[in-house]
């Protein structure tokens, strides 16, 4: 791997994985149903060059794959989950047979595996002959079934045991083990086959839940329409596919974070915000956390050396970084806390206007960055600078930022500057 690619920040390689690389693997995805140890492989490789730099080696990862995978609003880096997608991708095909039938796909796979059947897709078994697409689409029945409702017309492509006729579902599982034999219905048998003069040939009842699917079969009238298949991802009728609402029903959802969007905010500077949900998340390397790894290492504040170096030691009960901090005590109209619970407590709830709300997050990542990047080049290189100095640097940084916002909203831009310098 080329050195200047070794030489980006988090920031560049998370644009990089987020642009260039998921850019080729969703259109593989999106193309074939790849083998999970692939894209397994695929997400190992993105961690290492994401933490490290570089594909070779192991370990290092400041924050578990699994969590980058997860959207900004739920604590991640909105990274996809390719084993997630690859499935929504395959589903997409199977909506495709019952939607688009015409496409050629959907047309091979009804004539060559189905034999001309449609509603035989949720009865076949996978088989040997069949294309290892065709058998793991097979695979999938169980997943999209939920989705896929099918309104009964003449019931000559409704399964009983296995389409999704019913409120109940698939009522194989629905009567708990009273299987076709119990029941007295072939496994293979049409609601069209179940209907004579006009009248339903059932069996006796056995059961409560035998009973319930009878008293619904009585509220249904077979016609000479055809059954019809509508498309229902989260009881809400569409007549698209969208992947993204697939994608957000498959994968694994976790509470909201309260912090997203002072870390995310709109107009932050990458770099900055990146450093800042490391740290959110109680993830860099401070001395506490080695220690606790149980490296051999002096836990004291290399910034202040008067107390032991922790997350929330640096922000901001450091007085180095306290100093730095209460800069923006002179400038904002907010209270400026020391404790790091208090500071985002208070940035989640405190009301601002708008160029004050951004100055002051600005500021804030601005702060742990460039504290951050001072501890680093005492610890590995041996510099030291002056708190007036790192002020110097912060103010320079926001002024360029207000900078750059000029060229988008000029009248925020003004109103951030008369702000900053008042």
């Amino acid at each position: 791997m080329s050195w200047t690619v070794r030489a980006l920040s988090f920031t560049g390689r998370l644009q990089l994985i987020s642009t260039v690389i998921s850019g080729l693997i969703n259109f593989w995805t999106s193309a074939y149903i790849l083998p999970k140890a692939c894209l397994a492989e695929n997400d190992s490789l993105c961690a290492r060059f994401l933490w490290k730099g570089k594909l070779d080696g192991s370990g290092a990862s400041k924050v578990a794959w699994i969590t980058c995978t997860t959207p900004k609003e739920e604590g991640g880096l909105g990274l996809k989950n390719w084993v997630v997608w690859n499935t929504v991708c395959a589903l997409k095909l199977i909506w495709l047979l019952f939607f688009k039938s015409n496409s050629i796909l959907a047309s091979w796979i009804i004539t060559e595996v189905l034999d001309g059947d449609i509603g035989r897709f949720w009865v076949i078994n996978t088989k040997q002959k069949h294309s290892w697409l065709a058998n793991h689409l097979l695979s999938l029945r169980d997943t999209i079934f939920p989705w896929m409702k099918i309104a009964v017309g003449n019931g000559e492509t409704t399964y009983f045991w296995t389409s999704n006729w019913s409120p109940f579902g698939n009522i194989r599982n629905y009567l708990q083990g009273e299987g076709p034999r119990h029941f007295g219905i072939p496994p293979m048998t049409t609601l069209a086959e179940l209907w004579k003069d006009d009248n339903w040939n059932l069996p006796p009842a056995l059961s409560k839940r035998q009973v319930n699917i009878q008293t619904f079969l009585t509220t249904i009238s077979l016609s000479h329409a055809r059954d019809e298949y509508s498309w229902e991802p989260n009881s809400n009728i569409s007549n698209t596919y969208s992947a993204r609402r697939i994608y957000d029903l498959l994968r694994v959802v976790v509470p909201p974070v309260s912090w997203h969007k002072e870390v995310w905010f709109s107009g932050g500077i990458p770099k900055h915000r990146f450093i800042t949900w490391l740290f959110v998340l109680d993830c860099c390397p401070t001395k506490d956390r080695m220690a606790s790894w149980g490296l051999d290492v002096n836990r004291g504040c290399v910034l202040c050396n008067c107390a032991q170096e922790s997350r929330d030691h640096l922000f901001f009960n450091c007085p180095f970084t306290s100093d730095i901090w209460e800069f923006l005590t002179q400038r904002s109209p907010i209270n400026t806390p020391s404790n790091w619970q208090d500071v985002l407590s208070i940035l989640r709830s405190t009301a601002m206007t708008k160029p004050w709300r951004l100055l002051t997050l600005l500021y804030w990542q601005a702060v742990i960055y460039f504290s951050w990047s001072e501890r680093n080049s005492r610890i590995h290189r041996s510099t030291f600078r002056q708190v007036s100095a790192i002020k110097k640097d912060i103010n320079k940084v926001i002024r360029l930022k207000i900078a750059a916002i000029r060229l988008k909203d000029p009248s925020l831009s003004s109103a951030m500057y008369q702000a900053w310098i008042s």
